[in-house]
C-alpha cells in the first residue's frame, strides 16, 4: 500500500485506474502498454477481398482487409491457391504467408499482402480462380482470373510469391 499512496497524486492527474498502477509497480519487469492499439479482431469481424491485375509476364493478386465495425488487429496465416475451371488446384501454384495488419472500417489504404504469379507453362487455360484460404482450408475470398502469366521459361515451374504488406 505504501507504493500506491506514493503514486496516488500522479494517479489522479493521469486518470488511470489504481489497479493498473499497483500492478505495474509490483512487477519485477516492465511491459509498455499501448492504449492506442486496437483490440484483436473477433470471429467474423474482418473480411477479405481479392483484386487481380497485371501484364503479360506476371499477375498480381492483392488481398485487402476491412472490418464492418471498428478497428482491430489481425494476425492470421493464409494461403493463396489458383484453381482451374473445374476447381482443381494448378500444380505448384500455392503460397502461404501470415497477414499482420490493422483492419479498419471502410476502404483499406493498401493491400495486406500481394502475391506475384509468374511463368505459367501448364496445360490448363483460363479462366482460373484465385482462392484465399485459412490454415484449416476455410475460404476467405475468391477472385476470377481471366488470364495467366506468360510462359517465359518452360523448364522452370510456375511461381506464386507472397509479399506481405505490399
Amino acid at each position: 500500500m505504501v507504493l500506491f499512496t506514493r503514486y496516488s497524486s500522479r494517479l489522479a492527474s493521469l486518470a488511470l485506474p489504481a489497479v493498473v498502477v499497483l500492478f505495474a509497480t509490483a512487477c519485477s519487469t516492465t511491459v509498455p502498454i499501448d492504449f492506442s492499439a486496437p483490440p484483436p479482431c473477433g470471429p467474423g469481424q474482418a473480411g477479405f477481398t481479392l483484386q487481380a491485375s497485371g501484364g503479360e509476364t506476371e499477375l498480381l493478386i492483392k488481398a485487402f482487409v476491412a472490418t464492418r465495425t471498428g478497428s482491430c488487429r489481425l494476425s492470421l496465416p493464409v494461403g493463396l491457391e489458383i484453381d482451374d475451371a473445374e476447381g482443381g488446384q494448378l500444380a505448384a501454384v500455392a503460397s502461404q504467408t501470415t497477414v499482420r495488419t490493422t483492419a479498419r472500417t471502410g476502404t483499406p489504404a493498401g493491400p495486406a499482402v500481394t502475391w506475384i504469379w509468374t511463368n505459367w507453362c501448364g496445360q490448363q487455360t483460363p479462366p482460373f480462380t484465385a482462392r484465399l484460404l485459412g490454415a484449416q482450408g476455410q475460404a476467405y475470398a475468391a477472385q476470377a482470373l481471366d488470364g495467366a502469366p506468360a510462359c517465359l521459361e518452360p523448364l522452370r515451374t510456375s511461381q506464386l510469391t507472397a509479399v506481405p504488406g505490399s
